[in-house]
């Protein structure tokens, strides 16, 4: 797995991470999983731009929705969602030493009315970051999973394996997640990072009456503050807020932000949106209720239909511009959302030479690129990150380069991307924005046509082939070269032209020697 020690992690180990303030907090995000699903062996390293490739069924799907999962299971620490994070006390309590030293700091504050700073123990705050974690890893995740699959955990592990690993890399700190068959229910969290999150005080000032949480830095307030009386239960619900804020603002910061998840099923989800509510959806799902969530939407398919009825076509998003000058040029027209009086909820309509033309009846390349569009006008905004499946879906081989030309504008302005593809029309398009990062600014305005900012470095852009394994089964991730010479490797694709091109042949000879 990710962390790669002597012996094997116990149940709780915990690997050394660097300072929440140190240099490494904003390294790669690395996951990697066992026996999950399809996939056998393999790890992502999430980059700007990450694309998924490889046959059917290999399990590229499977590892979108693990990546969103973790998104949602981190979501309460920046404050997104019902959240699954207890706003009191950890789960099970406090171990007495602990619960001892809470004790100890509300007994110095009740002690004096004057303004007072109170030190809090680096082992209090570490063991209060520790829990916090565990909740994430534990009950967090396993409803996430739950919810995106719209099944138990269990169910996801390999056919011919009896657990699984999901394992997680964070500015250096490893996270490892075990789900084994016939377990307790529950997901096992066997590796936890050890998280250093700087000093940490109270601080009480008399005149208003508010005491806080502080930690890190000098001046650097992320706590909670009150003018009640420090008792030992609000203190810990303070700590608790002050280190969730910590977590968020530390190595876990690109998981705070918004994931958003467009599915392979999101043409057929636009054709019915209309006659569904989104309090139904949100009830066809199942995230941190406990329930069995076997027959029911997946989590993202949920989220798409909820996120259409909920659009505001009044808010243009960051990516507003760049999506309106692409959608004119792939579709021809525009697509619209509108809140009408006669519905609560927005009507979605595609609108060429002046009329409006009902989504059902426009073509299948405008109602695969709606969502997306609508998406990016209206909701996801800079920052965020999507995952799209098969961006490509129905469009012509030179609009897939055109949509290549978009991923890349929206990645060189800030969005984070994950697409699974078949295309190698789009792969070499993306190729090609690679090797314009070794022209000059002038080149690629100049000479082929694009802005000064088209381009991606090598370092943008992962590329993972997720392939079969044909002696131990199931499917390994391989990741492929990309470099700023050739572009991305299309080996893939190559061999699929190299066989259709073999077969070309002997059908030529057999027609010439008859």
């Amino acid at each position: 797995m990710i962390c790669r020690r002597k012996g094997v992690p116990g149940m709780g180990a915990v690997s050394e991470m660097p300072d929440a303030d140190g240099a490494a907090e904003r390294g790669p995000v690395r996951v990697e999983v066992e026996n999950f699903g399809p996939i056998r062996q393999g790890a992502v390293t999430l980059k700007p731009l990450t694309v998924f490739i490889g046959p059917n069924n290999s399990g590229k799907s499977y590892m979108a929705m693990l990546v969103h999962a973790l998104h949602q299971a981190h979501a309460p620490l920046g404050g997104m969602g019902s959240g699954v994070l207890s706003s009191g006390p950890p789960p099970g309590g406090w171990r007495p030493e602990y619960r001892a030293m809470l004790e100890s700091i509300a007994a110095d504050l009740s002690a004096t009315d004057e303004a007072a700073i109170v030190t809090l123990p680096p082992a209090l705050v570490a063991e209060a970051a520790h829990l916090l974690m565990l909740e994430v890893y534990g009950d967090g995740l396993d409803d996430a999973l739950e919810r995106d699959f719209a099944s138990e955990p269990e169910e996801l592990i390999s056919q011919l394996a009896e657990s699984a690993l999901i394992g997680l890399e964070v500015g250096g700190g490893c996270t490892q997640v075990n789900l084994a068959r016939a377990g307790n229910g529950q997901l096992e969290v066997v590796e936890l990072p050890a998280l250093s999150l700087g000093d940490a005080k109270i601080d009480r000032h008399v005149p208003t009456g508010r005491w806080q949480v502080v930690i890190g830095a000098a001046g650097s307030t992320i706590g909670s503050a009150g003018r009640s009386e420090p008792t030992v239960e609000r203190i810990e619900l303070a700590l608790r807020a002050a280190v969730r804020r910590a977590i968020d603002e530390g190595p876990w910061e690109r998981f705070s932000e918004p994931c958003h998840y467009i599915p392979a099923t999101r043409s057929g989800m636009m054709q019915v949106h209309r006659t569904l509510a989104a309090g139904i959806i949100e009830q066809a799902t199942t995230f941190g209720n406990g329930a069995s969530a076997r027959g029911v939407l997946t989590g993202a398919t949920a989220d798409l239909i909820s996120t259409m009825l909920r659009l505001e076509p009044s808010h243009s998003g960051a990516f507003s511009a760049v999506m309106g000058e692409f959608e004119r040029t792939i579709t021809g027209g525009e697509v619209v959302a509108e809140t009408l009086a006669e519905f609560a909820y927005p009507t979605i309509s595609y609108r060429l030479n002046g009329m409006s033309i009902p989504l059902h009846r426009a073509s299948s390349a405008v109602s695969e690129l709606a969502p997306i569009i609508l998406m990016l006008k209206h909701t996801i905004e800079q920052g965020d990150v999507a995952i799209i499946e098969e961006p490509e879906a129905h469009l012509h081989p030179a609009n897939q380069a055109k949509l290549a030309h978009l991923l890349v504008r929206l990645v060189r302005r800030g969005l984070r991307l994950i697409i699974t593809t078949h295309s190698d029309y789009l792969l070499e398009q993306l190729g090609n924005f690679v090797m314009l990062s070794g022209v000059t600014a002038e080149s690629r305005r100049e000479r082929h046509g694009y802005q000064e900012d088209d381009y991606l470095e090598p370092d943008d852009v992962g590329v993972y082939l997720f392939k079969p394994d044909e002696e131990a089964g199931g499917h390994v991730i391989e990741p492929v070269t990309v470099d700023q010479e050739d572009g991305i490797y299309l080996d893939e694709f190559l061999q699929v032209n190299e066989v259709l091109y073999d077969e070309t042949v002997r059908i030529h000879r057999e027609l010439f020697d008859q």
